[in-house]
């Protein structure tokens, strides 16, 4: 079972000297996961993280750090609870930037495992042509050897997205994948993704044990859980427009039925009450592979900086493209780990 990440970025633009612009994230999520067999599963950390700060007003001009690393958490099993942060930051003139992340492991026992991970951080600007940015993961992954890959989820997402409209915003996925594995040739005999949680855009996106709330200037949110692993009860699926502030499509159907306004109404609303789902609970069964599989349940999220073009002055858009490029080494490496 695994993780999530999340990225900011705060671009200046305008006037030489601007009002402060920050951008955040800060995602929790909660978990209980099994994985069947009748050991305690192998159980691995992951965390990642970077920061970039440039300012055209200060020499050397640009800043960054970053981090990344995976490494075995049981067994044996660990004094627990287990619990294991990293952070970077950069800075140089008033741009700054810092990333965070912690995986912390409550419980391990006979096919489960359950804690919680975190990504945060801030990306802040003043004065026009500076530019930051802050990206960070952390995840867990569980693998278990069995005969008939089946259990179950229960993923408590807890996050707050803020994105300031005019200054930047993000991509940031959070899917929980499978896969099954032939111990003695290695080939994977399947694979797939149980659920997969997509926000883009500008505005602040909240989640958590009451509420899921909205306050989206033009992004889009989207919830999709219908594996065909899972039972036709636990699924559904939820998908949010909006394009000023007014929201341009909403669709919602299974478990998220009725959680959505309708297409027109403002981009503004909390989703609560009775039909609420805080923790996103459920089953899986992936058949009998006749002869004992390697199943792996891992969520692996990334979060990429993507800023308005439409108001980037041609030094900024260089230097995002730099950032863009590096990340995508800096993910891709992270993962072979």
């Amino acid at each position: 079972m695994s993780a999530l990440l999340g990225a900011g970025v705060a671009i200046g633009f305008g006037t030489p000297v601007l009002a402060q612009t920050t951008t955040s994230y800060s995602i929790t999520h909660g978990f209980s996961f099994s994985v069947g067999g009748n050991t305690t599963p192998l159980v691995r950390g992951f965390h990642g993280g970077s920061a970039f700060a440039f300012s055209p007003y200060a020499f050397p001009f640009w800043s960054s750090s970053s981090y990344g690393h995976s490494y075995t958490i049981s067994p044996p099993v660990p004094s627990l609870p287990f619990i294991h942060t990293h952070s970077t930051s950069a800075a140089i003139g008033t741009a700054s930037a810092n990333a965070n992340s912690t995986v912390g492991i409550t419980t391990i026992g006979v096919g489960t495992v359950s804690g919680f991970i975190n990504a945060s951080g801030t990306a802040t600007v003043q004065k026009r042509g500076e530019v930051a940015c802050a990206g960070s993961y952390a995840g867990v992954t569980a693998r278990q050897r069995i005969r008939s890959p089946f259990g179950g989820v229960i993923w408590g997402p807890r996050f707050a997205w803020d994105f300031v409209s005019g200054g930047g915003c993000a991509i940031r996925k959070d899917p929980i994948k499978f896969t099954v594995t032939d111990p003695d040739t290695g080939e994977i005999l399947n694979s797939g993704q149980f659920l997969d949680i997509t926000n883009t855009g500008d505005g602040t996106v909240n989640w958590d044990d009451d509420s899921l709330d909205f306050a989206i200037s033009d992004g889009t949110f989207s919830i999709d859980l219908n594996s065909p692993f899972i039972p036709d009860n636990q699924r559904g699926t939820l998908s949010l427009k909006v394009q000023g502030g007014i929201i341009t499509d909403s669709q919602d159907s299974g478990i998220f039925d009725g959680y959505l306004p309708a297409i027109g109404s403002s981009g503004t609303f909390s989703v609560s009450g009775s039909n609420f789902k805080p923790d996103l609970t459920f089953d899986y069964n992936l058949g009998d592979f006749g002869k004992d599989v390697d199943l792996e349940i891992t969520a692996d999220g990334g979060a990429i900086p993507v800023p308005e073009s439409s108001t980037m002055n041609p030094l900024s858009l260089g230097v995002l493209g730099l950032i863009f490029l590096g990340g995508k080494r800096f993910w891709r490496s992270s993962s072979k780990k």
